[in-house]
């Protein structure tokens, strides 16, 4: 019995190895030797968007968009169906005051009955002057009649020249207000234009112009800049500053007067205005996406050589152009993470 338990267990155990020499068989064979082939990812790092953090001289420029101050757009159009052009009075860019006539249309019948009661009124006023001397030369005429005839005569051609001249109006397009011309319809290029439709847009305003910075640089009532609007340049002058605490922050409203000639530019315009700062010397400095925050402490990650980061708190100080400048953390040189 016992030989037979020990054979039987002599068989397993040349099972089990014959059954291993199998598996090793069929992964793989190396100079003749079955080997065991165990395949491994390699090691991946992350890849992250870097910039170099940079030591040198800053010269900080602020730049400031002007806009119309109290701007509105007024839309002339006519009511009456197929006016025909007589004249346009403006083109685009021109300034014009209020009550500027702005296009005239033919209108021909109700001037011509403005001109005759015109030419009528002179004649009667000829003969009223003319009755006068009359009378003075002989005291025993009279001809206060007449006279008072002919001024009754006079005070109703004037009431029909005042209702010519109201119907006139139908045929012109003044200005409501004092403004600039930001769009003249090339309908108007023709001989007939549509009722309600748009010929002429004019930009109103007060003519002043205003910039909101939080840039602290000292501003100066009285003091003039130079605005750029392509490639037209205006003087500006800077005529009031508001200062204004928002969220711990103060935000300065500053108001300019052109002191240029200001007619050529439209609505669509915003001049800028560049100014150049104080240069900083040697300083650090990384764009500004590369500083984070945690809990109200700006940080970087910094790379090292292998490629991993570190995060290193820092503290910041002015912006210039995109770029912070770091008083402490870094010292120029660094490979930082942008956001």
């Amino acid at each position: 019995m016992r030989i037979r338990k020990r054979e039987r267990k002599k068989r397993i155990l040349t099972a089990v190895f014959l059954a291993g020499s199998m598996l090793l068989t069929a992964c793989g064979k190396t100079g003749g030797k079955e080997v065991l082939e165990i395949q491994k990812d390699g090691y991946e790092k992350n890849s992250y968007n870097t910039v170099t953090v940079m030591r040198g001289d800053l010269e900080p420029v602020l730049t400031l968009t002007l806009k119309i101050e109290n701007f509105e757009r007024i839309n002339y159009s006519v009511t009456q169906q197929e006016l025909e052009v007589e004249k346009v009075h403006v083109s685009v860019g021109d300034r014009v005051k209020a009550g500027d006539v702005l296009v005239t249309f033919k209108a021909e019948d109700i001037e011509e009955k403005i001109e005759a009661y015109n030419t009528e009124i002179e004649e009667k006023q000829l003969l009223i002057e003319h009755y006068g001397k009359l009378m003075d030369l002989d005291p025993e005429t009279d001809y206060k009649e007449d006279i008072e005839m002919l001024k009754e005569d006079i005070r109703i051609a004037d009431l029909y020249i005042s209702e010519a001249e109201e119907r006139l109006k139908n045929y012109r397009i003044t200005a409501e207000k004092s403004g600039t011309i930001t769009y003249v319809s090339e309908l108007l290029a023709g001989d007939f234009v549509l009722a309600n439709t748009s010929l002429i847009t004019e930009a109103c305003g007060s003519g002043g112009y205003t910039a909101v910075t939080e840039d602290d640089y000292e501003w100066k009532e009285g003091e003039v800049f130079e605005a750029v609007s392509g490639a037209a340049s205006y003087d500006m002058k800077l005529v009031e500053v508001l200062p204004e605490e928002k969220d711990g922050q103060t935000v300065y409203t500053l108001r300019f007067e052109p002191e240029s000639d200001m007619t050529a530019i439209s609505e669509q315009e915003q001049p800028t205005i560049t100014i150049r700062k104080e240069i900083q010397k040697n300083v650090v400095y990384v764009k500004k996406g590369a500083i984070r925050d945690a809990d109200g402490k700006p940080y970087v990650y910094v790379l090292d050589e292998n490629g991993y980061r570190d995060a290193v708190f820092v503290t910041v100080g002015d912006e210039v152009d995109g770029f912070l400048i770091i008083t402490e953390g870094l010292s120029g040189g660094e490979k930082v993470t942008v956001n």
